[in-house]
């Protein structure tokens, strides 16, 4: 959110702080890290480091963002959203989505992950499309293998876990 920074910018202005002084210290916040950080990526893809939070509408909103980018290749890695008291029916709708945008390869991490990736086997997505028993190491180095000019990666999660995949998947 901007608004945060908008408030201290305008008690600043009216404490009398130069507007310089406003302006680089609004720079340097890093409050946006990880949220939907577009990052250069192995091989020439692109990285969305969508790391910062894990719920519902952002997720969402995170797909519809990527269902927006022409890309070579689509991808999504995900932990899915945690415990819930209606887990399985917010993961089936979360499967749902991804099943409408029919991305090329979904990575999913843990048991709510699990759910999603049965549900699109319900749902008729293509199983080969769909990996959801491998670790982090062997879906980072899937990726480094397959990912290439053009690709573009979604990471959405907030475990350590992902936060390593992407540190794997940027271009150093």
């Amino acid at each position: 959110m901007v608004y945060p920074q908008l408030a201290a910018a305008a008690a600043a202005v009216f404490l009398g702080v130069p507007l310089t002084s406003i302006k680089n210290s609004l720079e340097a916040i890093d409050e946006f890290d990880h949220q939907m950080q577009i990052l250069p990526g192995v091989h020439g893809a692109i990285i969305i480091n969508d790391t910062s939070s894990m719920t519902l509408s952002g997720l969402e909103g995170a797909l519809d963002a990527l269902d927006q980018v022409t890309a070579r290749k689509r991808v999504l890695v995900t932990t899915g959203l945690g415990e819930h008291q209606d887990s399985m029916k917010i993961h089936q709708k979360i499967a749902r989505k991804i099943f409408k945008q029919n991305l090329d390869y979904c990575f999913f991490l843990g048991r709510e992950g699990k759910m999603i990736s049965e549900e699109l086997l319900n749902l008729g997505f293509a199983a080969e499309k769909i990996e959801d028993d491998l670790s982090t190491v062997q879906i980072s180095n899937k990726l480094i293998k397959q990912l290439g000019r053009g690709d573009v990666v979604l990471v959405k999660g907030v475990d350590q876990n992902v936060g390593e995949i992407v540190g794997k998947l940027v271009k150093e």
